[in-house]
C-alpha cells in the first residue's frame, strides 16, 4: 500500500508522470490479485497445469523490453 501512495505522492509533485502510474497500476494490480486470491481460493490454479501461451509471449515482449531499455540507458 506503501508503494501505492508513494507513486501517487510522486506524480503530484514530480514531473516525471509516466513511471509514477506505471508503480501505481503495478501496485494496485498486486493488492486486487491479493485480495481476489482472498476472496476466491477454489479459482486459483494448482500448478500442476502448465501456463497459456500468451503469457510466455507476454514474459518474452518485457524481458527483450527490458533489455532494450537497460541498453539505451547505458548509452545515454
Amino acid at each position: 500500500m506503501l508503494l501505492i501512495v508513494e507513486n501517487v505522492l510522486s506524480a503530484l509533485t514530480t514531473g516525471d508522470f509516466y513511471t509514477d502510474i506505471i508503480g501505481i497500476a503495478l501496485g494496485l494490480f498486486a493488492i486486487g490479485g491479493g485480495v481476489l486470491s482472498y476472496l476466491r481460493p477454489e479459482q486459483l490454479s494448482r500448478g500442476t497445469e502448465p501456463a497459456p501461451t500468451y503469457l510466455y509471449v507476454i514474459a518474452g515482449i518485457a524481458t527483450v523490453a527490458f533489455v532494450f531499455w537497460i541498453f539505451f540507458m547505458l548509452q545515454g
